[in-house]
């Protein structure tokens, strides 16, 4: 595989010492070829949606093996990225270097690379082996937090709450933590002015994913198709009146997207909702929390 290293734009590299690098990759880093690769995979799923007629906006919706292939597909293709970058590092910035040894004799070189996607933050660390050649030794997993758009709201109009939400954008700024949020937001707030500081919310540390394909709503590249398990699940913890409510299926999509990403905590400052979906997440072992809750099981971690 090839990877045109000057396509990753924003890419930083923090020298912490001079054989130590670390590198921080979000999605809208990552070269053409990522999206690409993922959407060909989705849409060798899905189908082609063009040729769909549908009087209504049903979801998309794969098995839960079929999701678990197309999640390890994409994460083995980042994991195939990351080694290519770190190549690229060890030959730009390492070849010629000094090398101090440790008592093996093996070159001190470590290089870090978080990679933050839609569906999982993880850190790749590599180390230089007696071969000169780079080795990943380790994958970790770091916290995913999914954000209704609430939660931005309380934070744009300065709504009871906000503190915690302020305390959670500080927490990502302190810690390795990813915060998103739904494309479905912009369906949420489709007006001015509010709806022109979406695509600002990068500038306060969130970013947002894809949410579920529905046939009327898909974002090439960026959403994924939903799944079956969720939507069987909330066909029976729900209620017939609560599934007939129209205005409430983007709020239901926000939680699906969320756990087809197999995201870490879902963050709602909706009382109302989070009481309607407390039968579906506690099926299906999804995690939600309040700002508040969410900010004390950070600080206590």
């Amino acid at each position: 595989m090839s990877l045109d290293f000057e396509a990753l734009k924003g890419l930083t590299v923090e020298a912490v010492d001079r054989l130590r690098m670390r590198i921080k990759v979000t999605d809208t880093d990552l070269p053409p070829t990522f999206k690409a690769h993922i959407e060909k995979i989705i849409s060798q799923v899905v189908g082609e949606l063009d040729s769909v007629t549908l009087t209504t906006n049903p979801v998309f919706l794969l098995d839960k093996k079929t999701h678990d292939s197309l999640f390890q597909n994409e994460w083995n293709y980042v994991g195939s990225l990351m080694d290519e970058i770190a190549n690229e590092c060890f030959l730009r910035q390492i070849t010629n270097m000094p090398l101090s040894v440790d008592e093996e004799g093996i070159p001190d070189v470590q290089l870090s690379i978080s990679v933050d996607i839609s569906r999982g933050y993880k850190t790749f660390t590599y180390f230089l082996n007696a071969a000169g050649d780079f080795d990943r030794r380790n994958v970790v997993n770091l916290p995913t937090l999914t954000l209704d758009t609430n939660v931005v709201r309380d934070k744009w109009e300065m709504r009871p709450g906000v503190e915690a939400v302020n305390r959670l954008l500080e927490l990502s700024m302190e810690m390795p933590l990813s915060l998103r949020v739904t494309e479905r937001i912009r369906e949420d707030v489709p007006k001015p002015n509010l709806s022109y500081e979406i695509d600002r919310l990068p500038e306060i540390g969130i970013r947002t994913m894809g949410s579920v394909i529905r046939p009327k709503n898909w974002r090439g590249g960026i959403d994924y198709p939903g799944s079956l398990e969720f939507n069987t699940a909330y066909a029976e913890s729900t209620t017939l009146d609560d599934r007939k409510m129209k205005r409430d299926w983007k709020d239901w999509d926000h939680l699906h997207a969320h756990f087809v990403s197999k995201r870490d905590i879902f963050v709602t400052s909706d009382c109302k909702f989070r009481r309607k979906a407390r039968p579906l997440t506690e099926r299906l072992g999804i995690i939600i929390m309040n700002p508040e809750e969410c900010v004390t099981a950070l600080e206590s971690a």
